[in-house]
């Protein structure tokens, strides 16, 4: 009897180890290149996206105000029937390796129509700059302005006519510099 004993003993550890490593690997979250919602992480090339949260931006606004600074005086002004639109984005490398974020991006509608960022001071400390990330950092960097506030991510700004809100749902494109392509549904 002791013989079936010591048996089963290692069998037991061995059925509790494979549920511990299945358990485990349902905590990551799903990685792809295509998201349903804001939210998702989006594998582009070796790095990874997610759009925190995206939303109309009022120049009027106090806290809007700061995400606003920094834009050139020509670009400032919105055309009749234009939206400021921010897209709050933050980038995870993950690997042992520095590698360049992104810096295409795009907002496309259900028209076909495409929207091209406003480019941004880098004086801004909500303003995504891209850049080089390095091994295990992050978008906005760890203990900046940006990922220390209520949103934690580096803002991609837009001007959107209001028309194209209501031509839903609108994507953002995220494009890296090998041509690698991550794309996910807005929130709006």
């Amino acid at each position: 009897m002791p013989h079936l004993v010591s048996r089963k003993l290692p069998l037991a550890l061995l059925a509790v180890a494979a549920v511990l490593v299945l358990t485990a690997c349902g905590n990551k979250p799903k990685i792809s290149t295509v998201g349903e919602t804001e939210g998702t992480y989006l594998n582009v090339g070796p790095l990874t996206y997610q759009v925190q949260i995206s939303r109309q931006l009022n120049p009027y606004d106090i806290e809007d105000q700061t995400y606003l600074q920094g834009i050139r005086p020509f670009q400032a002004k919105l055309a009749k029937g234009q939206t400021w639109f921010g897209i709050f984005l933050r980038v995870a490398n993950e690997t042992k390796q520095t590698h360049p974020a992104a810096n295409d991006f795009v907002i496309t509608d259900t028209q076909d129509d495409t929207y091209f960022p406003v480019p941004q001071a880098p004086q801004n400390h909500f303003s995504y700059q891209g850049g080089l990330v390095p091994p295990n950092g992050l978008i906005p960097p760890v203990n900046s302005v940006a990922s220390e506030g209520v949103i934690q991510g580096s803002l991609v700004l837009f001007k959107l006519p209001v028309s194209a809100l209501d031509n839903r749902p609108l994507e953002f494109v995220v494009t890296d510099q090998l041509q690698n392509k991550g794309r996910v549904s807005l929130d709006v």
